[in-house]
């Protein structure tokens, strides 16, 4: 595995971590949800700065999820367009973070788990459907941010 597979391998499993842990902290430690729904987003951020030096060093390389036949793969690549969608991505979400935490704070709303869980979802699926490499696999993801959508 290429350092740019791994890099798009963890942007992609970094909004999956914080569903994970959004979910265990809120029942816990409510105090610590704050600070984890602006951390993963950091990270997140990060990792956007280490796949765009990567792809600036022309390691160009493309990672293939599902193989259903030859010419039939769900996977990601990393596209000049793709990196500037995911550096708006990654700044949108760490100010939505940064805002909707004073806003749950502010007005004493106890919908915060459910909005920062459809937050992150939606991240993670807009990821996907930016990262692509080919037609099948951003009608697959968006299908799956619609469903998303739909629930929330």
């Amino acid at each position: 595995m290429t350092k740019t597979q791994f890099l798009l391998l963890f942007l992609v499993a970094i909004p999956l971590v914080a569903v994970v842990l959004v979910n265990v902290v809120s029942k816990d430690y409510s105090s610590l949800l704050g600070k984890i729904t602006i951390i993963l987003p950091l990270f997140f951020l990060i990792n956007y700065l280490s796949l765009l030096d990567s792809y600036l060093n022309n390691e160009k390389n493309s990672l293939i999820l599902l193989s259903m036949s030859r010419d039939l793969v769900i996977g990601l690549t990393v596209a000049p367009i793709s990196l500037s969608f995911i550096a708006l991505l990654a700044f949108v979400w760490l100010g939505v973070a940064c805002y909707s935490n004073k806003y749950f704070l502010i007005s004493q709303d106890k919908k915060i788990l459910q909005f920062q869980i459809f937050l992150i979802l939606s991240v993670e699926f807009i990821t996907l459907v930016i990262l692509s490499k080919n037609l099948i696999s951003i009608f697959l993801f968006h299908q799956s941010l619609i469903f998303c959508l739909y629930f929330f």
